[in-house]
């Protein structure tokens, strides 16, 4: 795993270091030491944090989430599981 420290990981956003450094607290970083890092993981939460959605996709996207979906049935629970009659061999 690659960790990148404020240049790496503002260049990688498209934001300046600044930026990055003013909104530690409020981001998903680590703390190695006194030095803040960010995974490729963290940057993605980043950026999906950032994301701004126009008010005209937002109708588009409730009709996506609204189609139906097929549903599977549960699987039992495991206290409902029994094991299966064996065969008769009988003679």
């Amino acid at each position: 795993m690659r960790n990148y420290r404020y240049p790496e990981a503002a260049d990688k956003l498209g934001c300046k270091e600044g930026w990055l450094r003013d909104h530690i607290s409020s981001l998903p970083h680590q703390r190695i030491g006194e030095a803040a890092v960010f995974c490729e993981c963290e940057l993605a939460i980043i950026q999906a944090l950032c994301s701004v959605m126009p008010t005209t996709v937002e109708p588009a996207l409730a009709q996506v989430n609204a189609a139906p979906t097929t549903t599977a049935t549960p699987a039992p629970s495991l206290r409902a599981i029994r094991p299966s009659q064996g065969r008769n061999r009988g003679a």
